[in-house]
């Protein structure tokens, strides 16, 4: 979707344009101008792919109205919509070459079309070419910590105590990286070893002493075969029990011996297994007040943290780490879907200026959401659109859903809205999202989409 400011106070050319825009099959959200003064307010709250001005001075172009233009809307197409031009006027335009300029007495479907089109087709190809650039430059292994003294604090602070054999405990708000920070640690200390992750509030609580002891052949109905448990794997590495406050209290009893000693049984077996692992723990939750309303063992608690609190900030206590975060996802996803979406300085001073309740998790998706699902850099402002209005996002923002499961989400959520908005209409859907009607059919049963009951005439 190409958002277009058309500023004319002519409402009959006005509409000419959006009818050739619908005819050139542009998607386009446009919004209309009759002042000046009314538009140089609407680009200071939004930002828009293309502006259409009507020079509405008869001696000739203003200049000092088309650099406050310029000024407020840098990254904007200007397309300067004039009934009348002095050689002189021409002169200057070919010198700025900061926009183009085209006569309204030309019908838009012959003049302001093909502008447009070639612009949208140029930028296609910057994007590809910079998309290549980021194949080059990402890698997919990288562990992403910013160079702030926050975390240069934490992080010196946890290696040093991993290095000792104390456990350690990280406590943060949900999002804030908590999990990518242990695997850092673990990197820097026992890159030799392996580094277990298990998030105790993802398993189900029969399960959980399964999962971190192991089990033997017929331990409980299903256990077919021999299991290793996270304790006994994570030997001569590290062992990262994310959401640890989300563990039973009668498990949290078993951990306490086996962090204490070493040692543990996996179920259904009397032998005692002994296991040389790193403690890392990580929570969202206040355990001290668990404690105090006897949801969390305190023994427990004094075993899994050291005298020193190691704690990750959220975003919105270091908005001058989002930059280096939304450039390196915007790499990441660039490089995978073959795009090169960019964030102006603007648009960076509004995500600086966000709250992000979901921290970095949810910086992640909103950028993820935007590249994977269009064609345009300014739909991430819709994502921050929803973001500023206190809406939710239009994704589950699921920590344990792997990569290819997330995207099916996106891919699904893509069609539904796209089908709400062409009121159930499947040609016109298909054509919505460029692609064969043969393929949305196979796509909405892939899905388990169907046609809602009340719409079944529209399809």
């Amino acid at each position: 979707m190409v958002s277009i400011l058309i500023h004319d106070i002519n409402q009959s050319y006005r509409k000419r344009v959006k009818d050739a825009l619908i005819s050139a099959h542009i998607e386009a959200d446009i919004t209309e101008s009759t002042s000046s003064r009314q538009a140089l307010t609407l680009l200071k709250k939004n930002a828009f792919v293309f502006i259409l001005w009507h020079q509405t001075i008869k001696e000739g172009i203003d200049f000092q109205m088309l650099k406050q233009l310029s000024t407020l809307a840098p990254e904007s197409h200007l397309i300067l919509l004039t009934e009348k031009q002095t050689v002189l006027d021409m002169v200057k335009m070919i010198k700025s070459s900061d926009f183009n300029c085209l006569s309204r007495k030309i019908s838009p479907k012959k003049s302001l079309i093909p502008t447009i089109t070639k612009v949208l087709e140029i930028e296609k190809l910057k994007n590809k070419a910079k998309g290549l650039q980021c194949q080059l430059k990402y890698s997919k292994n990288q562990i992403l910590i910013p160079d702030h003294p926050k975390y240069k604090t934490c992080l010196n602070r946890a290696i040093d105590l991993c290095k000792a054999g104390v456990s350690i405990l990280i406590e943060g708000e949900t999002g804030t990286g908590k999990s990518v920070f242990a695997e850092y640690v673990h990197q820097q200390t026992c890159p030799e070893g392996p580094f277990i992750p298990m998030n105790c509030g993802a398993v189900d609580r029969e399960f959980l002493g399964s999962e971190l002891f192991g089990h033997v052949k017929g331990a409980y109905t299903g256990a077919i075969s021999d299991k290793q448990g996270s304790m006994e794997l994570a030997n001569k590495g590290v062992l990262f029990l994310d959401e640890i406050g989300n563990m039973p209290l009668n498990t949290q009893s078993k951990i306490l011996t086996a962090i204490e000693t070493k040692a543990f049984q996996r179920m259904g077996c009397n032998k005692m297994m002994h296991s040389d692992f790193r403690l890392i723990s990580a929570t969202n939750k206040d355990l001290h007040a668990m404690v105090e309303n006897n949801e969390f063992h305190e023994d427990l608690l004094f075993r899994i943290r050291s005298i020193h609190t190691i704690r990750l900030p959220a975003l919105r206590e270091v908005p001058e780490i989002i930059p280096y975060y939304v450039q390196n996802y915007l790499d990441r996803y660039n490089q995978q879907y073959g795009k090169a979406f960019t964030v102006s300085d603007s648009l960076m001073k509004k995500f600086q200026s966000l709250p992000w309740k979901g921290n970095l998790r949810q910086l992640n998706t909103v950028i993820l959401e935007a590249i994977a699902t269009d064609d345009h850099q300014f739909s991430i402002l819709e994502c921050l659109h929803h973001l500023a209005d206190g809406q939710p996002l239009h994704l589950k923002m699921d920590s344990y859903l792997g990569l290819d499961d997330h995207l099916l989400t996106i891919e699904k959520y893509r069609i539904e809205e796209a089908l709400k908005e062409m009121n159930y209409n499947i040609v016109r859907t298909a054509e919505y999202l460029k692609i064969y009607r043969s393929r949305l059919h196979r796509l909405l049963k892939k899905h388990g989409l169907s046609k809602p009951k009340k719409q079944d005439k529209g399809i």
